[in-house]
């Protein structure tokens, strides 16, 4: 039998009078209260903002497998309000300020629970005892006090019909009350719901580590909310999935981890926001994420990629047949070197087997291709599949690593159950130590990974550009959809840079010459939106040439970014953000498929005058997508201008001092 303990323990009516504290904190602006207390025998937590509601009592709790006789007795609390500057190399601002206020209870069992109150948002977190144990179930509930309506991204693209904890971890967002949430369905988190006065509320979660990821689902003790649901712990496994490339849970325990001595599970997150700006620009995720393992990172290179696998080798001009072949990867090379890129990512071809990384494509000479791309100054990263990965991590890592190999886009993972996410760390701290980076692709929301090791410079885990190959699926609704809430949880290998571009009317998905829906300048404002220490650039070095101002500008854009400015922004409609890196400011806009005119106020800028290159939608894009005005323009922080967007389109900008 399995009896609640820790802190979903069913008290009897004595144990429960001796457990009748509340505890109550505030953020440091004092606009936000989380309150902590017993109620009908669980732990519940609620949080309000600015006295208005934002979650109802919420159930939180762990589920032992064990029998246990530990109740809920308090015996420590401590209290504490930290202040201090942060910094990264590789994310969206070099430094913030970490400012909250921590609540600790310790428990009889020595069980901890942690509570934070920031600004922009609340979470707590379970630490275990010093001992080992199996947590059959965590309970985390979400409740609202009314039918609100939320952006849900139900899991899809199964990899077995009968899992659904086995998925790719791309999904578009269903707009749909509590009350209409299916009962047998799982959604990934982060998920946002829409509460009253145009105040959002994110659920989400950080520091995940050896832990299985949370996926939520409808509440079944509630009216209105959603609850978290866990992958049980896989026994055994086989091959199957997409193109027999998944490693498949066989059985499953009836427990979701296995605990170790301390252990810290992830944070449990609510980021609360006012304006939809502000979830642009939340850290939380970041900020709870955990800390840099690694001793030394200067010798991680964020930065942007020629790529081959999307626009399928689509070059012309040449006196070569164009595949997986030297000459035709040596022209990318080129391509890249011209721009100034930093990687060329070899996809899938060059080895003979999608599962064995062993025998090489004779068709390809890889040693070659590798000393020609450092002569040039790009480096190689070289596609694999997770199945083919695991046979043997170790060796291939050294092996490739010193071929002169510099990263690994690794795919096909499509579980997020204890053992994959403790084998995804393992692999970014094997892979440093190789001095390699890493693109996680078929791969859950990075949630702390990218933080606690920055080689890992992206995730997939989104619907991204590849979808137009096979799908009319509306991309651009998704594109100013998924910045405010899969975003929020780290970076996101969208792989934008389409140069073949289409109207909403003229699009048809090809997989061998594909387009993109929406504008030419939807693609390169994506390269400012989407946040990625990697960045691909997934059209052919042919387009790219025919296109020679809007390459130079994709090229010009940073991957990372020193200060990061959200402006005028609605969830589901329109977004624009500003981000600085060194002297130079980047601003991309994007709307869905509502032609619209934005407005960008430029008091970002500190004082003094700015030459702005200015890309827009041009006046016939409505017809031909690719059609766009390049401007140049004097602007100040004065400055305060109007851009119309076409349908699908956007606006970016490059602005340099004078």
């Amino acid at each position: 039998m399995y009896k609640l303990i820790g802190f979903c323990l069913l008290l009897s009516f004595a144990s429960l009078n001796l457990f009748a504290k509340k505890y109550s904190l505030c953020s440091p602006d004092g606009k936000l209260r989380v309150v902590l207390h017993a109620d009908d025998g669980f732990l519940t937590w609620e949080v309000a903002y600015t006295d208005a509601a934002v979650l109802q009592p919420s159930r939180l709790g762990l589920k032992f497998q064990e029998e246990s006789e530990v109740g809920l007795w308090v015996k420590k609390v401590r209290n504490k309000e930290v202040c201090v500057t942060r910094q990264s190399s590789f994310y969206k601002r070099s430094s913030w300020q970490s400012e909250y206020r921590e609540t600790e209870l310790t428990f009889r069992n020595n069980i901890r629970l942690q509570i934070r109150a920031y600004n922009q948002g609340a979470a707590y977190r379970f630490v275990n005892s010093e001992d080992s144990v199996i947590l059959s179930d965590e309970v985390a509930e979400f409740v609202f006090d009314k039918d609100y309506s939320c952006q849900v991204p139900y899991v899809c693209d199964l990899r077995d019909a009968s899992d659904q904890y086995c998925s790719a971890f791309e999904s578009l967002y269903s707009f749909l009350p509590f009350s209409s949430l299916k009962a047998d369905s799982l959604s990934l988190s982060p998920l946002l719901v829409c509460l009253d006065g145009n105040r959002k509320a994110l659920i989400g979660e950080s520091g995940l580590k050896d832990y299985p990821g949370m996926f939520l689902k409808k509440a079944e003790q509630a009216n209105y909310g959603v609850e978290a649901d866990f992958a049980r712990y896989p026994l055994d496994f086989y091959v199957g999935g997409f193109n027999q490339l998944n490693e498949m849970p066989q059985t499953r325990a009836d427990y979701i981890a296995q605990l170790s001595p301390g252990q810290c599970l992830p944070w449990r997150i609510v980021a609360v926001s006012t304006d939809d700006s502000q979830l642009l620009g939340s850290d939380l995720v970041y900020e709870l994420g955990g800390e840099c393992q690694l001793d030394d990172t200067s010798w991680i290179k964020p930065g942007k990629a020629a790529w081959d696998w999307w626009n399928d080798w689509n070059i012309t001009g040449v006196d070569f047949k164009a595949g997986c072949n030297t000459k035709t990867y040596k022209h990318y090379v080129d391509f890249a070197s011209r721009y100034g890129l930093e990687y060329l990512v070899v996809d899938e071809g060059w080895s003979k087997n999608a599962k064995d990384m062993s025998e090489l494509n004779p068709n390809l000479d890889l040693v070659e291709l590798i000393r020609y791309a450092d002569e040039k100054n790009v480096g190689i990263i070289l596609w694999a599949s997770y199945l083919g990965f695991v046979k043997d991590t170790d060796y291939y890592l050294e092996h490739y690593a010193k071929m002169g190999v510099k990263g690994f886009k690794i795919d096909f993972f499509d579980r997020d159950d204890q053992p994959m996410v403790k084998f995804c760390y393992e692999l970014a701290k094997k892979a440093a130590k190789h001095h390699l980076v890493l693109d996680l692709h078929g791969m859950f929301k990075p949630s702390g990974l990218n933080v606690c090791y920055p080689n890992v410079l992206s995730f997939e885990g989104v619907r991204g550009l590849e979808n137009c190959k096979w799908h009319n699926y509306d991309m651009p609704a998704y594109d100013v959809t998924m910045p405010f809430i899969r975003m929020a949880a780290g970076p996101v290998d969208y792989t934008p840079g389409a140069m073949n571009n289409a109207a909403r009317y003229v699009f048809r998905p090809v997989t061998q010459q594909p387009m993109s829906m929406g504008t030419r300048v939807h693609q390169l404002a994506s390269y400012v939106v989407f946040d990625s220490p990697l960045q691909m650039l997934c059209d052919s070095p042919t387009f790219y040439e025919r296109n020679v101002d809007c390459t130079r500008f994709i090229a010009s854009v940073p991957t990372v970014f020193d200060e990061y400015v959200p402006l005028q922004s609605k969830v589901g409609k329109y977004l624009s953000v500003a981000k600085r890196k060194g002297d130079e400011w980047f601003v991309g806009a994007l709307t869905n498929w509502d032609k619209r005119t934005i407005t960008i106020d430029f008091s970002f800028l500190p004082a003094g005058t700015y030459k702005a290159t200015v890309f827009t939608d041009g006046i016939n894009a409505d017809r031909n997508a690719t059609d766009y005005r390049k401007t140049e323009i004097t602007v100040t922080s004065d400055t305060v201008l109007k851009y119309d967007m076409a349908s699908g389109g956007g606006v970016a900008m490059r602005i340099r001092k004078l």
